[in-house]
């Protein structure tokens, strides 16, 4: 696994606080969202914070199962603000889009998780094709979830 940090502030200058009434939860949703889409992803990547640091600036630390260059990193991020931008939702924030961005990222790797490799070969991770049948449609794509990500499944 491999850990990337990225802060991230509106791309429009003239931007609202990021303390704004409802806008906290908002991007925890989004943050929910791009976990939940990201599942099913080629490489999975995950939200795994997501803070506030001040009024101007938010941090988004995320896992992927494969190696980014730090410049695909604010595009791994796409669905998450996809997300923020839909119209549908009232807090949207399609009218903070400056030349086709919503936010300016700067990114960083910040960790590998060292037993990566080993867990990855782990044979112990493969679901029987029996067990996998019986599961629900949550568990199944727990399953799948965590047989991208390089968790060990337990049924």
């Amino acid at each position: 696994m491999w850990k990337y940090k990225a802060i991230a502030q509106f791309a429009k200058a003239n931007a609202p606080s990021f303390y704004t009434k409802g806008y906290e939860e908002y991007l925890k949703e989004a943050a929910d969202y791009f976990n939940t889409r990201s599942r099913v992803a080629t490489n999975p990547k995950e939200i795994t914070k997501l803070k506030v640091e001040d009024e101007r600036t938010i941090s988004i630390v995320f896992k992927s199962r494969d190696r980014l260059n730090i410049s695909q990193v604010s595009r791994s991020l796409r669905v998450f603000s996809m997300y923020l931008i839909d119209e549908r939702h009232e807090l949207n924030f399609s009218d903070l889009v400056s030349g086709k961005r919503l936010f300016r990222m700067t990114a960083t790797e910040i960790a590998v998780e060292d037993n990566y490799k080993e867990r990855k070969s782990d044979e112990a991770q493969v679901v029987s094709l029996d067990d996998f049948e019986k599961l629900d449609i949550d568990g199944k794509l727990n399953a799948i979830y965590a047989l991208l990500m390089g968790r060990r499944t337990d049924i």
